[in-house]
């Protein structure tokens, strides 16, 4: 069974090219690391950026909250 770090890092997000406006899809561990893309219309080369490092943030969260969640249910056994 595949991480829940794993399992954000494959999800894909979609975003609009700042340049022609088309729709283009990412998977979020490249906006993570700030990659680039390029867009799918014009071709242009986009940076992606992660704001704030949210995505780790959100990451970090995310695990905290399921091991919570695997202590609480290890105690109800």
């Amino acid at each position: 069974m595949p991480s829940v770090s794993d399992a954000i890092d494959g999800s894909w997000i979609t975003f609009a090219c700042p340049i022609c406006k088309l729709e283009n899809q990412c998977q979020m561990r490249p906006v993570a690391l700030g990659e680039r893309v390029h867009c799918r219309g014009c071709h242009e080369t986009i940076q992606l950026v992660d704001k704030d490092a949210s995505t780790v943030t959100a990451k970090r969260a995310v695990s905290g909250a399921v091991d919570d969640l695997k202590k609480a249910l290890r105690k109800l056994r």
